[in-house]
């Protein structure tokens, strides 16, 4: 898909959505990829389970028309017999846009979720970069009581509720600092994660980044539990 955060068609290996930007760990998979023409192609992705029949495979087509890049996909996840039908596409037009959408279906369940985003750069000085993401999950609940936190423990879901909302502003000071500010708010409950943060560019490949989760918003919500405390974050990253 082309969702930057929520990624509701990315079931191969999913975003953390407390570290978007992190390189994701591997997964075994096989994959396929057939250019047709000069704006068009198909992938087929096969991800091996324990057993055949609880594997994961995927088909995406996709093509360029209008300035504006589309795909359908269709995956099918032999463990859980889900099958997903998925439609995306990504343009520009002063601002940069994308939607992503995906019909969820499973013996007993179906339901939709559903992306939109746009992001822009203001011409401030080194530039200002604002992306925001609207998530809506209809397999979600509406009512916080009712949420089961053992799916997120166990990988059955990355969220709880129906609405969401990420957005993100990041400030390059120099050419090796910059500044950000991160909102990941969960819209049926209230709660939210308010993240600022800094990033310092050691050297081309050393990179050290800070900075403080607050838990904020509706007590007992998924942002903000009962116990839970703010988290401050220092990681040094090394590429060889």
């Amino acid at each position: 898909g082309v969702s930057y955060l929520w990624a509701p068609l990315d079931l191969f290996n999913r975003v953390n959505i407390f570290e978007p930007v992190e390189e994701k760990p591997g997964v075994n998979a096989i994959k396929m990829y057939i250019p047709i023409g000069k704006a068009s192609s198909l992938t087929g992705v096969f991800s091996p389970e324990d057993n055949f029949n609880s594997s994961k495979s995927g088909l995406r087509a996709q093509t360029q028309f209008a300035g504006i890049d589309a795909a359908l996909t269709f995956i099918h996840w032999g463990l859980r017999n889900q099958t997903i039908y998925g439609i995306d596409f990504r343009g520009e037009n002063f601002i940069g846009w994308w939607i992503e959408a995906g019909y969820f279906t499973s013996p007993g369940e179906k339901n939709t979720k559903l992306v939109i985003g746009f992001d822009y750069t203001f011409p401030v000085k080194r530039g200002i970069y604002w992306l925001n993401e609207f998530f809506y999950d209809e397999s979600g609940e509406n009512d916080m009581a009712l949420y089961d936190f053992n799916r997120l423990l166990t990988g059955e879901s990355f969220t709880l509720a129906r609405k969401y909302y990420f957005s993100s502003l990041r400030f390059p000071l120099s050419g090796f600092l910059s500044l950000s500010t991160t909102y990941i708010g969960n819209w049926t409950d209230g709660s939210y994660i308010l993240s600022p943060g800094l990033s310092y560019e050691i050297s081309q490949n050393a990179t050290i980044n800070t900075g403080i989760f607050f838990l904020m918003g509706t007590e007992g919500g998924e942002f903000n539990r009962d116990g839970a405390d703010d988290v401050f974050y220092i990681w040094l990253k090394i590429n060889f």
